[in-house]
């Protein structure tokens, strides 16, 4: 026990705040000057037992104490040094001076590789807190936590497990080649409505319900936005059904059919636009030859300017649905995921990238063209 010894026959423990390692001592040695340590006990012995306080760590081969960062708890004794203790013995909660690290608050992630790197995730429920990279069951330890684990799916903010039906490949190709023509058949015949209908109640239903679909939709964008709502609020949860609204390609369950590489997610979100105008497309080409081809029956080829119609009043409110990530997350989650990841395949990620920035200006030009100088001609000649 350490001694500060103040007479021949008595000896007293060495106070808070100091240290003594050899007994028989007339003074007790203080923690070094400036480094922010001090001891928490009486009678402390080594230098060692110096330590930071509360809100405060001692990074890797350095004396002077630094602040917790932000979005970590640092209780007394945290040190980086402690953070090389094996998992096993981290996950099983080691504490005091020999094994204190700086810990994540809920809601907030870092990699193991960068622990003090700290990143703000979308809500609590994605990112628990604790170690670094510790992530909701049912989602990868990737960053913050924004994507599912395979053999799970996101639907809103949480990942639910794959079933057979969404892993077979009913939902993600069949339904999108076999199906999409007729849907986009049913989207022409509403856009094929005559003017003289245009004021009818029928007509106006349909325009109030794609107005409130739409508004509901932005409701869902402000909380993939990261909106910090005040906290133990049922507003987050409120905003979070919306974005169900914005579900877009997830509704398919690409990662349950087998989609987890990240080079195959960049291509189908970057090329999702080309893909409907190609089934629009399609669409047309196999009208023109079901007019040549049946001629007899008087069979009428789809009006390229009505088809053009449907595709934009489908496209408007489906803008919304862009898959800004391979899972559900908030635009910020999405821009440095995608980073990392890109730094990882530079090549793939610029072509691709050049590529879709080319292809939407140029598709861009053309249906203002279209829509300002062609469409107008065609509606004016059909009154």
């Amino acid at each position: 026990m350490a001694t500060g010894q103040t007479d021949a026959s008595s000896c007293k423990r060495c106070p808070i705040g100091t240290f003594q390692a050899l007994e028989g001592q007339t003074e007790c040695s203080s923690c070094p000057a400036g480094s922010g340590r001090v001891t928490f006990g009486l009678g402390t012995i080594m230098l060692s037992d110096c330590l930071c306080p509360e809100g405060n760590y001692l990074p890797k081969g350095a004396e002077v104490c630094q602040k917790c960062p932000k979005g970590m708890s640092c209780k007394v004794g945290s040190a980086m040094k402690n953070f090389d203790v094996q998992p096993a013995e981290v996950k099983a909660g080691a504490v005091g001076a020999d094994g204190e690290f700086p810990k994540l608050l809920p809601r907030y992630w870092s990699h193991p590789a960068k622990p003090l790197s700290v990143f703000l995730c979308l809500n609590e429920k994605l990112c628990p807190g604790g170690i670094p990279s510790a992530c909701a069951d049912g989602r990868e330890d990737s960053i913050m936590c924004a994507n599912c684990a395979s053999g799970y799916h996101g639907f809103g903010s949480a990942c639910l497990p794959c079933s057979e039906f969404e892993a077979s490949r009913f939902l993600f190709p069949i339904i999108p080649l076999g199906f999409g023509p007729l849907f986009i058949l049913v989207a022409y015949r509403f856009a094929n409505t005559p003017v003289q209908r245009w004021s009818t109640p029928k007509s106006g239903l349909v325009g109030i319900a794609v107005t409130v679909i739409m508004s509901f939709q932005v409701l869902g964008v402000f909380w993939k936005c990261n909106v910090v709502v005040p906290p133990d609020s049922s507003l987050s949860d409120t905003l979070g059904s919306f974005s169900v609204l914005n579900a877009g390609l997830s509704l398919l369950r690409l990662k349950c059919n087998g989609l987890q590489d990240f080079t195959a997610q960049y291509s189908i979100n970057a090329s999702w636009p080309l893909m409907a105008d190609f089934m629009f497309v399609f669409t047309w080409l196999v009208s023109v030859l079901a007019q040549l081809a049946l001629k007899a029956f008087k069979v009428k080829r789809l009006d390229f300017n009505v088809l053009f119609c449907a595709f934009g009043a489908l496209i408007e409110p489906a803008s919304s649905t862009w898959p800004r990530s391979p899972s559900k997350s908030s635009i910020a989650t999405s821009t440095q995921m995608v980073k990392v990841r890109c730094k990882l395949h530079p090549t793939f990620c610029a072509t691709v990238s050049i590529f879709a920035i080319l292809l939407y200006c140029v598709c861009s030009v053309a249906t203002a063209v279209w829509v300002l100088t062609i469409a107008p001609r065609s509606l004016s000649s059909s009154l």
